[in-house]
């Protein structure tokens, strides 16, 4: 299915995330109407699984390619020999991806945050590995294994990915009190700076996205709101990716047209040198919301 939307023409945006991370219920939420909706919502994609959806980009001609957290976990566990047929799904995407949007399970930060972040930022580096052209060949690279060899092969590359990339916290609506580990506090997920808790929170996932991409931005997703009494749906509609993906999707990324990083780094020196705030030290007690 995948390989009929390449040969379409369309624009290709990968969406990548450990199982039940709510990649579905992102991706419906942005469904194009008249086209069949996504049929992997009600449980895990099996490994080697892809749903591509086609959504709403004005005249543009998009689909959200879907991934398994299976093949996400099997890059995890490789050290040696290369994920064959993981790299084999991927290979053909990567030259044609025109934006990543990367979902981190927010109530399973607490147990599994490291994870997630070593997850993410090992993907980050086999996709710009795949799209520079990287191959493996056990004859050549054999001693010093697959994930070795794609770290050195990367960093000899003169240019970070140019395409966009969003992080986005999901299913915030259920991590309301959930202690984060590296800054030990609980979360308060409305009032929660999505840039400041990757970057306190998230520190390999936040140094992988500024060492492998140009242009990337973080934020926090509710899930389906249910009714407490009833279990009723009350918002079909997950609050806070329309923005993300249409950052990702209509091209405001790429304005400014400075890196990410370079905005970073000034936002910091104001913070720090101008403000006299240290929310760069430590992360801030979340803002109140009326």
């Amino acid at each position: 299915m995948v390989q009929q939307y390449l040969d379409d023409g369309y624009g290709v945006y990968y969406v990548a995330g450990i199982s039940g991370a709510g990649k579905s219920e992102l991706i419906q939420a942005f469904h194009e109407p008249g086209y069949p909706s996504p049929t992997n919502l009600s449980q895990p994609a099996a490994a080697g699984f892809q749903e591509a959806t086609p959504v709403a980009a004005g005249r543009r001609k998009v689909v959200l390619v879907d991934s398994s957290g299976v093949d996400l976990e099997a890059l995890r566990r490789v050290d040696d020999e290369a994920p064959v047929e993981q790299l084999d799904l991927l290979r053909p995407l990567a030259p044609r991806l025109r934006g990543l949007l990367l979902t981190v399970d927010m109530p399973r930060l607490a147990a599994d945050g490291e994870r997630q972040a070593e997850l993410l930022a090992l993907f980050l580096l086999v996709i710009r590995w795949l799209r520079a052209g990287g191959t493996y060949d056990p004859e050549v690279h054999g001693a010093i294994g697959f994930r070795e060899a794609v770290i050195r092969d990367v960093l000899l590359l003169p240019r970070r990915l140019p395409i966009p990339v969003a992080v986005v916290f999901t299913r915030a609506d259920e991590a309301h009190g959930v202690r984060l580990p590296a800054v030990d506090r609980p979360l308060f997920p409305v009032g929660e700076d999505p840039l400041l808790l990757a970057y306190h929170g998230l520190p390999r996932l936040f140094a992988a996205l500024r060492t492998h991409v140009s242009h990337f931005r973080f934020d926090i997703t509710h899930a389906f709101v249910a009714d407490p009494d009833t279990g009723e749906v009350m918002d079909p509609a997950p609050c806070g990716i329309h923005e993300t993906l249409s950052w990702l999707l209509d091209g405001t990324w790429r304005w400014p047209a400075l890196p990410s990083r370079t905005w970073l780094d000034l936002s910091r020196f104001v913070d720090e040198k101008l403000l006299r705030r240290d929310v760069w030290q430590r992360l801030p007690e979340p803002a109140e919301v009326d």
